[in-house]
C-alpha cells in the first residue's frame, strides 16, 4: 500500500462527501467502508478513545468487565456522567452490575 493510499484509508473522503456520514473510498482491492454514527459513534473530535458497547460487555457475563473502561475514564483528566452512560445501555444488565 502506498503512502497516499494509507492516508486516504485513515482519513476518509471527508464530511458528507460520500454516500454515508463518513466514508472511506475504494482503494485498490479494498471496497471501502460506510461509517455511520452508533452508540459509540465519534463525530468531529480529536484525541478520542472508544470502548466496547455496553451490550458487548454485558454479554460476557463477567461482572468486572464493564467496569474496566470506566476505570480507564476515571484515570483521565475529565470524567462526566455522559461518558459513563455509554457502557450499560439496557436496564437488565445495569441492575445486575
Amino acid at each position: 500500500m502506498t503512502l497516499h493510499e494509507k492516508v486516504n484509508i485513515t482519513t476518509g473522503v471527508g464530511w458528507m462527501n460520500g454516500l454515508c456520514v463518513g466514508s472511506i473510498g475504494k482503494i485498490g482491492d479494498f471496497p471501502g467502508l460506510c461509517l455511520e454514527d452508533s452508540p459509540l459513534g465519534v463525530r468531529d473530535a480529536d484525541f478520542v478513545t472508544g470502548f466496547r458497547a455496553g451490550i458487548n460487555s454485558a454479554s460476557t457475563w463477567n461482572r468486572e468487565e464493564p467496569y474496566k473502561p470506566q476505570r480507564r475514564l476515571g484515570q483521565g483528566r475529565t470524567c462526566s456522567e455522559r461518558k459513563r452512560m455509554q457502557f450499560v445501555l439496557d436496564w437488565y444488565s445495569h441492575r445486575i452490575l
